[in-house]
């Protein structure tokens, strides 16, 4: 895995929203691996986490790695 083709998406203080979790499907149609930065004002929970559209590699502090799923 390589970090320079890892897209890295930003979630701002709305959190996952519907739109976020379209784009980050859609996303994933396209890339193997996206980065999720959530920042400091992003709101989220453990079950929002679960309903990414791809498989949770890694997870440090605010940042997760995902995958598409096989």
């Amino acid at each position: 895995m390589q970090i320079s083709n890892i897209t890295t998406v930003n979630i701002g203080k709305n959190g996952l929203t519907p739109e976020i979790l379209k784009h980050l499907k859609k996303l994933l149609e396209q890339k193997k691996i996206i980065k999720i930065k959530f920042l400091k004002t992003a709101q989220f929970t453990d079950e929002e986490l679960i309903s990414l559209p791809g498989k949770i590699v890694k997870k440090i502090g605010r940042t997760i790695i995902i995958e598409k799923k096989q």
